[in-house]
């Protein structure tokens, strides 16, 4: 009778993820339609939103439409996104966000400062917390359901151990015993990427495909890999890392302590690098007027330029931009040829840029003319990647996962 009772135990919680997860990429239905598109008698649904309407994780809002002549109309139910709330950290290598969220995305009170890597990462966690237990106080939030930290590097994600935050910190910091020893809330830590990958299967594409590849341009190159729905994580958290291929064995030593990375030839750092030995009054004209001859005025103005990137530029400047989109156009398509992703979706500063990002698609489109022509898409989410995969990560594992409980 015990192993009884905990099987349906486990039963229920799998019927509520399935439910909320079903509510989060369809929105709103009826407890009927429910039924049918999950397969369980109309009566156990019914109980099972009963539970969760009683425990305010979802709710009912209306009555359909449509014109019945005999019968109850239909009444939907949704997800109730505000009543919960999720503490979001994104480190990244200048900027650290931390925002206070509901759990459909929408921004409460946020508050970003600078990544102070001259202090010991214990000290700059214990910054982080008092922010947050600010935020928390200031708006007089209650029901938080546990505090999302993503973070560049490599990471642990069952420990909560940051490894190694590439520029950030040197050694491996356990972000989460820290933050839960301040914030008394459950902490999860996940890498940058994957963190944004899962705020696509919860906000995004991933609602509607379950095989994606993931690639972010600026200031390196990030990307991450989702497998039926779920991000792949691979051996030590290694998975997908496109910005860490090798493509020149005999190139530049690499942040990741390897030998001639892709981000060693086509990161912002290393296009800045590339024109500033070819910067000249003779050999780039034009930019060596707009920066007024100061070698340090090139990445400053890169910057700007990007969002711009118009053609009344110097030839060689174009040039190196256009290598480095060959560059990573070539790389992505082996990385696409290995994973056969239903969607590549792409973000960062560069591929902000149209220009750029045509260029991209049509050298993609080159290299391999098997692929269609929408096969990459910019991501919906790109204005919100200063927190959104932090409380994407939150959400999944202390809301889908355990059933909204």
């Amino acid at each position: 009778m015990k192993d009884l009772g905990g099987n349906l135990e486990r039963l229920k919680l799998k019927n509520r993820q399935i439910i909320l997860k079903l509510l989060n990429n369809h929105e709103a239905m009826s407890r009927k339609d429910i039924a049918q598109t999950i397969s369980l008698t109309s009566a156990s649904v019914t109980q099972l939103c009963t539970e969760m309407i009683d425990e305010g994780l979802i709710i009912e809002i209306g009555e359909s439409k449509e014109q019945k002549k005999v019968g109850r109309k239909k009444v939907f139910i949704d997800i109730n996104y505000k009543n919960r709330y999720a503490l979001c950290i994104n480190i990244e290598k200048f900027t650290t966000t931390i925002c206070l969220a509901d759990l459909q995305g929408q921004v409460i009170s946020l508050n970003k400062i600078k990544t102070n890597n001259k202090i010991e990462a214990t000290k700059f966690i214990l910054q982080i917390s008092d922010i947050c237990n600010k935020l928390l106080s200031i708006n007089n939030i209650e029901k938080v359901i546990g505090v999302g930290v993503s973070i560049r590097g490599l990471v642990d994600n069952q420990k909560g151990l940051s490894k190694h935050a590439y520029e950030i910190w040197d050694s491996e910091v356990n972000i989460k015993s820290l933050l839960e020893k301040e914030l008394k809330f459950p902490v999860v830590v996940q890498n940058n990427m994957r963190a944004f990958a899962q705020a696509e299967i919860i906000y995004g594409i991933g609602r509607q495909y379950n095989d994606l590849l993931f690639l972010k341009w600026y200031p390196g190159v990030g990307s991450a890999l989702v497998i039926d729905g779920t991000v792949y994580e691979g051996n030590h958290g290694k998975a997908a890392e496109i910005g860490h291929y090798i493509v020149d064995f005999d190139g530049q030593r690499c942040k990741c302590g390897k030998t001639g990375c892709l981000e060693t030839k086509v990161s912002f750092d290393a296009v800045v690098n590339s024109i500033r030995l070819i910067y000249s009054k003779q050999t780039t004209p034009i930019l060596y007027e707009l920066t007024n001859g100061q070698k340090e005025n090139i990445a400053l103005f890169l910057e700007n330029y990007l969002v711009t990137y118009k053609n009344n530029m110097d030839f060689y400047v174009l040039e190196i931009i256009d290598k480095a989109i060959i560059k990573l156009a070539q790389v992505t398509v082996n990385a696409a040829t290995i994973v056969a992703p239903q969607k590549i979706i792409v973000y960062g500063k560069f591929f902000e840029n149209k220009k750029i990002l045509n260029r991209f698609k049509k050298e993609f489109k080159l290299i391999d003319i098997t692929y269609d022509d929408d096969l990459i898409i910019e991501s919906k989410l790109m204005d919100r990647t200063h927190y959104i995969g932090a409380l994407a990560i939150a959400v999944e594992e202390f809301f889908f996962k355990v059933g909204g409980i």
